[in-house]
């Protein structure tokens, strides 16, 4: 297979969270191992990581900082405040990037943009296109469309996606590190071993309300016997990180927190079961069969916690373990419960077999080169 060159474009910031630019530098990594070229765009918004690009040896343009306040017109597209400048501005800016680099294919990871983007990027250089989407709520204009959603199915896009774009949907298209599909037969293993009374607790890179210290308050409460130890993780720039690591000094169970730890799958492995996000975290904890609480924590994450539910793969918290906390240790009760972890770990285990990396990379360099 020859070399091609994929250049990525996809922010991340405080509101926008680290999931697209972290999914991306997953599908980049796998498409280096097979030889290609990768190059990632990303604007400079106020909490991004963009400097995890370079720091997995990728290069990376660093589109400037918004000067003003965004204020897109009524007709854009609902997540278009996100990009942080108008469109049109980002598709010269991204061209320009794109000019330079003579990519193959541009791979766009944003829900602030739609067709006008795609058709204008594309068209200034006949690049080849993907889009990664979860949403299905505008137009897109694309050679290849991935949404990863656990009940998504291609007729979704059906009047969204121009005739020629082939859309990949669901969860056999799972974007995740390969670390996860490595782990998963120990992991599965684990599962019938007798329990340690481990609980990961991960709630994403942010975490602005400081959920994850009021879990654990929850827990030093309640005392459930079987939480034996507990692996507290969030990002270098949680705000409350300082706070948290006084507060697992003080847990009455040996807990320890990690920060920005890129350890995520041997920690899942160790563990007997977690709580965490409804995102791709939970698709990466049904991979490796760790029963869990899901908590939403985007609207884009609501449909996929009840599929989780439905499925019996996870217990989901649908109120704020903020305000109900009396409640939230019930489901903590229910997550201890050994019944209930097993039947948990076998449900999450069938949604995802973590190989969808593999299958969209397939997938990409069967669709070829523009001509």
């Amino acid at each position: 297979m020859n070399a091609r060159r994929f250049l990525f474009r996809a922010d991340s910031s405080t509101e926008i969270g680290s999931g697209h630019v972290m999914r991306c530098l997953s599908l980049a990594v796998a498409l280096r191992s097979r030889g290609h070229v990768c190059h990632f765009v990303c604007r400079d918004l106020s909490g991004t990581i963009a400097e995890k690009v370079p720091a997995e040896g990728f290069e990376l343009t660093l589109l400037p900082t918004p000067q003003n306040p965004f204020n897109p017109e009524p007709d854009q597209v609902p997540h278009a405040h996100w990009a942080g400048v108008d469109w049109q501005q980002d598709v010269s800016q991204t061209a320009a990037v794109a000019h330079a680099f003579a990519p193959d294919w541009i791979v766009l990871d944003h829900y602030g943009f739609d067709a006008n983007w795609s058709r204008s990027v594309t068209r200034q250089g006949q690049y080849k296109h993907l889009i990664i989407d979860d949403l299905a709520d505008r137009k897109q204009h694309a050679d290849l469309l991935l949404d990863q959603g656990i009940a998504r199915v291609a007729a979704d896009y059906s009047g969204l996606v121009n005739e020629t774009c082939q859309v990949l949907a669901g969860m056999q298209y799972s974007v995740m590190k390969p670390e996860f599909a490595r782990l998963r037969d120990a992991s599965l293993a684990r599962r019938a071993d007798a329990a340690s009374g481990r609980l990961l607790l991960a709630l994403g890179g942010y975490d602005p309300t400081n959920l994850t210290g009021v879990i654990l308050q929850t827990i030093a409460g309640a005392k459930p016997a079987a939480i034996k130890h507990i692996d507290v993780v969030v990002g270098l720039l949680a705000s409350h990180r300082v706070a948290l690591q006084e507060l697992c000094h003080q847990m009455p169970v040996a807990s320890r927190l990690h920060i920005d730890t890129p350890d995520m799958p041997q920690l899942m492995l160790n563990a007997d079961f977690a709580i965490g996000g409804a995102g791709l975290t939970a698709i990466e904890r049904c991979v490796m069969g760790l029963p869990s609480i899901v908590i939403v924590q985007a609207d884009n994450q609501i449909e996929q916690a009840k599929q989780l539910h439905d499925r019996n793969a996870a217990i989901r918290f649908d109120g704020s373990p903020l305000s109900q906390q009396a409640e939230f240790a019930q489901a903590i009760e229910q997550l201890c419960d050994p019944t209930i972890q097993r039947r948990l770990s076998t449900a999450a285990a069938s949604i995802s077999d973590g190989l969808g990396l593999e299958r969209l990379i397939e997938r990409i360099e069967t669709a070829g080169t523009v001509q």
